[in-house]
C-alpha cells in the first residue's frame, strides 16, 4: 500500500478472527494516517452500508451470485487437482475448428531477413496457423496492400519450446500477409509454420 496507495481505495476485513485484531493493534504502528483510514473491519452484514447489495455476495448479505464458472456461487474459486484434461493441447485450434492440421513448411530466415507468405481469404473465411522458430522473429499479419494496416499485432517471439497458434475468425475477403523478419545479426532463425484458410 506504500508504494501504489492511491490504487487502493478501501480494504475491507469481513468477520477477522480474534488473532487478527491482536496483528491489526501492532500493525497500526506501522501504516500512515492515510492507509489506516482506508481499512475497515465489519461483521459480514454490514458489507452493503459501503458496497452496492449487486456487489456482495449473498453469504455477505448482498444479491452477487457468480454465474461463471470456474467457482462457486460467492465468486471464489474452487481449488481442484489438475488432472491432465487440464493441459494445453498443441494445434487443438485445428481440430476445434474442424480441420487437419497441414504439413508444415521450413524455411531459414536470414539475419535482417523479412519473410512474407501472401494468403487469398474468401469472405467468411477463417485463417488458422502455428510456427515455431530457433532464435527471435517479429511476426505480424496484415491485410491487403499496406503493411499498417494490420489485423495480428507486431510481436517479438521466440518459439522454441512451444508452437505460436492463432485463428482469425470470419474474415472480410482480402489478401493476408504473414510476415516474419529476424531482427538478429548474426544468426539465422529456422521457422516451421502451418497456415490454413478453413
Amino acid at each position: 500500500m506504500e508504494r501504489y496507495p492511491d490504487v487502493v481505495q478501501r480494504i475491507y476485513l469481513v468477520n477477522p478472527p480474534r488473532l487478527v485484531s491482536l496483528l491489526w493493534k501492532i500493525a497500526r504502528l506501522f501504516l500512515t494516517e492515510q492507509n489506516l483510514r482506508k481499512i475497515e473491519i465489519v461483521a459480514e452484514k454490514e458489507m452493503t452500508k459501503h458496497v452496492d447489495k449487486d456487489y456482495v455476495p449473498k453469504e455477505f448479505g448482498g444479491e452477487f451470485v457468480n454465474k461463471n464458472l470456474p467457482g462457486d456461487e460467492s465468486g471464489v474459486s474452487i481449488r481442484r487437482k489438475i488432472t491432465s484434461n487440464d493441459h494445453y493441447q498443441a494445434f487443438q485450434h485445428y481440430e476445434n475448428h474442424g480441420v487437419q492440421r497441414p504439413k508444415p513448411a521450413k524455411k531459414d530466415i536470414f539475419p535482417g531477413e523479412p519473410f512474407s507468405i501472401p494468403i487469398n481469404v474468401p469472405e467468411g473465411k477463417s485463417l488458422l496457423w502455428d510456427f515455431t522458430t530457433t532464435g527471435e522473429i517479429e511476426f505480424f499479419i496484415y491485410k491487403g496492400k499496406d503493411e499498417r494496416h494490420l489485423v495480428y499485432p507486431r510481436l517479438r517471439l521466440i518459439t522454441v519450446k512451444l508452437a505460436e497458434e492463432g485463428i482469425l475468425r470470419s474474415l472480410p475477403g482480402d489478401e493476408y500477409t504473414f510476415v516474419f523478419v529476424n531482427h538478429g545479426t548474426y544468426f539465422t532463425s529456422k521457422l516451421e509454420y502451418a497456415i490454413i484458410v478453413a
